[in-house]
């Protein structure tokens, strides 16, 4: 069994800090792939050799079973799936019509093609490519793994938008992709309880204090707004009863756009400065000794780009108990045993926000994402009641905390996670090869250099125009300096060009007697005439 890949190859890890978001979780779902799943080679196509290559030779000392994958450029994709018998193309990005493309290239296929959407995408730029999903021409056994019954839903409205709006006017099919949740997995030998450690001496913490952790990237554009959580722990400290444990926040968690700074401020601000710890970015291999010192585990986000949640899993797999927003995936996570759902408030706002998106860059997708999180509301007192609970009853505080483990260990185990993609493979398997095959309108979307660009050079060559080897051709050096590239040229069929080029010889004499298709011959002679090995015949 086989598994063909299109997607750039991960590296290793992401660094020495705590991660979170798509990149981190796609790193961990192949090293996981690699380790539990049966296939007997992934077979790996990716545009930038360069880095691939690089990231390649580190993976063979990192992982296991790394020394199963095939690494291949793109440009290879139709011969090398022409002669590989694969279960399915499979890609790690929210669509599916390049791969659909890429099966498009192999005369017969039938190989399904599947996706793993490991990110919730909110900004308009995104919103074309669902449009291309629904056209591409997908076939029986083409699916999208979602983290979450809620991104599924999410998913599923954006391709009713799609095919309501952007493509009214198609008259060919659409036809979206069956979508399935598989949630993210988690590394449960890694992520598990260990003794309270010095942690909480680090953070200069009493002995009795009760530890609240939040550990997450710090953005208010695409995760949580601090602010009113700071401002309701400030209300909370005001009527916290005398004598008992004193109840401490630590906020830690990847910086982005500098929002640390903000939050310091409203910590002064609201005179938190003895209740508030702030770590930074703590190395990855402390987060799981960090989060057993906690003793509850907050995560309050209020963002719609917040897919699932993958924090709260890994506080759930070191048996800490859970006080999170009633938002996203974490409805499906945070059971009623594991900790408490605060309540979240929305409404009808977004209509001019939607109106107006279209006029949004890509680059603003954090600013549209802000403008939507602010009109979320959460049930702040509710937090921090269910916080109060947890303090008063330690015996709840500890069955929740063992319940969190177990549900991590039961349902969210990357072995387990990984027999249910080898689930999906095989039945995408089974019903793509007995659907039959049927040609439809699809749109394609190919970069047209040919026939766009060809007024930008002094001379367009055609097959009349005729070559000649130079002087310099006796000591060509025909290896690329460009590792990314490198592979375009093949030095065999440099050479056949430059021995039959030894007397004037003509493009379509060439590819006549070479045997391959115009465009790789015309890109290696002009390849040969860039380099001085070849100049082109006045005559």
């Amino acid at each position: 069994m086989n598994l063909a890949l299109l997607s750039p190859m991960p590296p290793p890890s992401m660094g020495t800090g705590p991660h979170w978001g798509s990149e981190f979780v796609t790193i961990e779902f192949f090293k996981a792939l690699l380790r539990y799943a049966p296939f007997e080679q992934y077979h790996f196509f990716t545009a930038d050799m360069d880095t691939a290559q690089r990231n390649y030779e580190a993976l063979q000392g990192a992982w296991l079973g790394a020394g199963k994958i095939e690494l291949h450029h793109v440009w290879h994709l139709p011969e090398v799936l022409a002669r590989t018998p694969i279960h399915a193309l499979h890609t790690t990005n929210n669509y599916l019509h390049r791969a659909v493309y890429g099966r498009t290239l192999v005369p017969g296929a039938t190989f399904p093609v599947t996706a793993s959407a490991f990110q919730s995408l909110t900004f308009h730029g995104g919103m074309p490519e669902y449009g291309q999903d629904l056209v591409c021409g997908s076939r029986p056994g083409d699916r999208i793994a979602v983290m979450s019954d809620a991104m599924a839903t999410v998913m599923g409205g954006y391709y009713d938008q799609a095919a309501t709006t952007g493509l009214q006017g198609w008259s060919g099919p659409k036809q979206p992709p069956e979508l399935r949740t598989i949630y993210p997995g988690i590394d449960v030998e890694r992520m598990r309880p260990v003794p309270k450690s010095d942690w909480r001496s680090k953070l200069h913490l009493p002995d009795e204090a009760f530890v609240v952790l939040s550990l997450s990237r710090l953005s208010p554009s695409d995760k949580t707004d601090m602010q009113p959580i700071l401002r309701s722990f400030r209300d909370y400290l005001a009527n916290e009863p005398a004598g008992e444990r004193p109840v401490y926040l630590v906020i830690t968690g990847s910086d982005y756009a500098n929002y640390g700074a903000a939050v310091l401020r409203w910590v002064q601000e609201y005179g938190l400065g003895e209740r508030v710890r702030g770590l930074g970015n703590p190395p990855e291999a402390e987060k799981a000794a960090l989060l057993s010192a906690a003793d509850c585990f907050i995560s309050l986000p209020d963002n719609p780009q917040e897919a699932f949640g993958y924090s709260v899993l890994e506080a759930m797999a070191c048996g800490v108990p859970i006080v999170a927003a009633d938002w996203d995936g974490h409805k499906e996570t945070v059971t009623e045993d594991v900790g408490f759902r605060v309540p979240t408030v929305w409404g009808p706002a977004m209509g001019r926000l939607d109106e107006i998106s279209p006029l949004y860059w890509y680059m603003e997708a954090t600013v549209m994402q802000l403008a939507a999180a602010q009109s979320v509301a959460i049930d702040l007192p509710a937090a921090w009641r269910a916080v109060e609970r947890l303090r008063q009853d330690p015996g709840l505080a500890r069955t929740m905390g063992a319940a969190a483990r177990a549900r991590a260990v039961a349902h969210f185990a990357w072995p387990t996670i990984i027999a249910q993609y080898v689930a999906m493979w095989a039945g995408s398997a089974a019903l793509a090869a007995a659907a039959p095959l049927v040609t439809a309108p699809t749109m394609r979307w190919p970069i047209a250099f040919d026939s766009a660009y060809r007024h930008y050079a002094s001379r367009w060559l055609d097959g009349a125009a005729r070559v000649l080897a130079t002087a310099s051709a006796v000591d060509a050096d025909l290896d690329s300096p460009y590792e990314t590239v490198s592979h375009l040229i093949v030095p065999v069929l440099a050479r056949q060009i430059l021995a039959l080029a030894s007397s004037a010889v003509s493009l379509d004499s060439l590819i006549a007697s070479l045997g391959q298709r115009p465009d790789t011959v015309y890109y290696h002679v002009l390849w040969l005439l860039k380099q001085g090995y070849l100049a082109l015949d006045a005559a």
